[in-house]
């Protein structure tokens, strides 16, 4: 099912949860560029296990961060996935915003279950405190 660019928001969010018990036969949703937030994601991890039989998820460009981070870990748990996708397209505009450590931890859960799963998401910018220092001229 194809709900992208629908402005669901975190209120569609938690219709979306609630009908998530009607949905066990549904394999592909996409969610992209809905204005998802982190709360919207709690209704979703909480739903996870009625999704039964949902293998590709896309939730580019929305407004993710680590506080998704265990509602995520949830879908990777309780779904087959074989596909997740949390891009962010729009550069300075940063919509999902996970930090590195949120990044690595999220490749690591994909790594670790035991199945083949694409996971797709950006490595955060370099901000000062990681960026390399510049040499100094003896």
């Amino acid at each position: 099912i194809n709900l992208s660019h629908n402005n669901i928001g975190d209120e569609g969010m938690k219709s979306l949860g609630a009908a998530a018990e009607h949905l066990s036969n549904l394999t592909y949703i996409n969610l992209s560029e809905n204005n998802i937030g982190d709360e919207g994601m709690k209704s979703l991890g909480a739903a996870a296990e009625h999704l039964s039989n949902l293998t590709d998820i896309d939730l580019d460009n929305n407004n993710l961060g680590d506080d998704s981070l265990e509602s995520l870990m949830l879908i990777i748990d309780k779904c087959p996935l074989e596909q997740l996708w949390l891009n962010d397209y729009y550069g300075d505009n940063m919509k999902n915003h996970f930090s590195s450590h949120g990044t690595q931890l999220l490749k690591k859960r994909a790594e670790s279950i035991g199945r083949r799963m694409r996971l797709g998401i950006d490595d955060p910018p370099a901000t000062d405190d990681t960026a390399t220092p510049p040499t100094t001229e003896d």
